[in-house]
């Protein structure tokens, strides 16, 4: 996909986010990009915390830091809170993918940090924060997820949205 391409289907993507979420109430989890994944990034002053995540690649687990301007690139590419201060109050975390299918399910990158996470929230995290795939429309695919995968919230892509938020 092209850089206008993404650019253009990001804004779409961040336009439904803001119109099905209350944005000046919500404390939300985001990414930064890599790979072409859909850019979120203008929603981060909307919110009323915004919160990347820091991953720990030795345990495969993700923690959130609140989003400070200061910003190291880790080991593997992936920006992150370069003094991070930790935070579990999350509305919504939004996941990045490679592709999902219709039943809510994701494929990352491999290396489940995601799914621990998400299992992790569910388990002793009450409230649970929503996980939202962010994706486009052409990441769906067909196939059928590992035993260890976890079901995602909400899909949203440049179409709408597919599940809840």
């Amino acid at each position: 996909m092209k850089k206008h391409e993404v650019e253009d289907l990001s804004t779409q993507i961040s336009n439904i986010i803001s119109s099905n979420i209350n944005l000046s109430k919500a404390s939300i989890a985001l990414y930064y990009p890599v790979n072409n994944e859909v850019d979120i990034r203008d929603l981060s002053n909307k919110w009323r915390k915004a919160l990347l995540p820091v991953f720990n690649f030795e345990t495969k687990k993700i923690r959130f830091a609140i989003w400070d301007s200061y910003l190291e690139v880790n080991k593997y590419g992936i920006h992150e809170p370069k003094d991070p201060v930790f935070d579990l109050d999350i509305d919504y975390v939004f996941v990045p993918l490679v592709a999902f299918n219709q039943d809510l399910h994701r494929i990352g990158y491999g290396g489940g940090a995601y799914d621990k996470t998400i299992e992790f929230y569910r388990n002793h995290i009450k409230p649970s924060p929503k996980f939202i795939g962010v994706a486009f429309s052409s990441q769906m695919a067909e196939f059928s997820p590992e035993e260890f995968d976890q079901i995602l919230d909400g899909i949203i892509t440049e179409d709408g949205i597919i599940g809840s938020l």
